[in-house]
């Protein structure tokens, strides 16, 4: 009886397996392109030859070479609202002070990747840190 069983259950797993054969295979070929995907960006991140762009508005205010930058040092950015001060290190920069009343783009800390802005947008700054080996232009625009 029991080997009439197993078979029973043999033969519906066969056939839910027929049955949905190319469902099965898109999902796995969706699950490999997003491991893939993953993984490209995980590993893809440009950390030579970095530089930080500061935007007031539209307007680019200043531009600093972060992988030329060997001591630690801060300066002071007129926003909408008020001033920030920005540190800024070897391939990493931050803003450490600001008038903003939530104080998120102080809370972002060091930024050292490409993807990922500081912005305040209390006082219309916001800063893009761009690599040299990157293959996408940035364009600001309204």
């Amino acid at each position: 009886m029991s080997t009439r069983l197993t078979d029973w259950r043999l033969c519906t797993i066969k056939n839910l397996f027929l049955k949905y054969r190319y469902d099965i295979i898109l999902i796995l070929l969706i699950a490999s392109v997003a491991i893939g995907a993953l993984l490209i960006f995980a590993f893809n991140k440009a950390t030579d030859d970095l530089s930080a762009s500061i935007y007031v508005r539209d307007t680019l205010i200043q531009q600093v070479n972060l992988s030329e930058e060997t001591n630690e040092r801060h300066f002071d950015i007129q926003g909408i609202n008020g001033t920030l001060t920005i540190s800024v290190k070897h391939n990493a920069i931050a803003v450490i002070e600001s008038n903003c009343p939530h104080q998120d783009c102080v809370n972002e800390g060091y930024v050292t990747e490409t993807n990922h802005p500081i912005i305040c947008a209390y006082n219309g700054v916001y800063i893009i840190v761009v690599s040299s080996n990157s293959i996408n232009d940035i364009e600001v625009g309204r």
